[in-house]
């Protein structure tokens, strides 16, 4: 997962860094589902390897996210927000849960044109 989200993040800037970093994760996880399943059950078991790939991956999405000048308590909720979209909209994905026939790569598409465009709104509009 590291490898793809820093192989979608080269050579490109502002919010299309973090549009390419969502469309990755949703190739690899709907991609490698064993992996991904595994991935979800991470904060169950306690070791350093764990840990160090979790700190190496929140580490990369900081630096994703630096040059748009958010502050780093600003950066952890956003972390914490696109984690719980990622993984359910993956989740559902993964398991077949959506019963509606408009397109689900459509759908997740949308959802992170509406997730940016709100993140914007809430960081530098108020």
């Amino acid at each position: 997962m590291e490898e793809v989200i820093v192989d979608s993040t080269i050579a490109i800037s502002g919010y299309d860094v973090l549009k390419n970093m969502c469309n990755a994760f949703y190739d690899y996880s709907t991609n490698n589902k064993g992996v991904f399943e595994a991935m979800l059950w991470y904060n169950k078991y306690e070791n350093v390897e764990k840990d160090k790939a979790t700190m190496r991956l929140f580490d990369i999405i900081f630096e994703i996210m630096k040059p748009l000048d958010i502050t780093d308590d600003n950066i952890n909720y956003i972390i914490r927000t696109l984690r719980s979209f990622l993984e359910g909209f993956a989740l559902l994905v993964n398991n077949n849960s959506f019963g509606s026939p408009i397109s689900i790569k459509d759908s997740f598409e949308i959802k992170i044109k509406w997730f940016i465009s709100n993140m914007i709104n809430c960081f530098f509009m108020l």
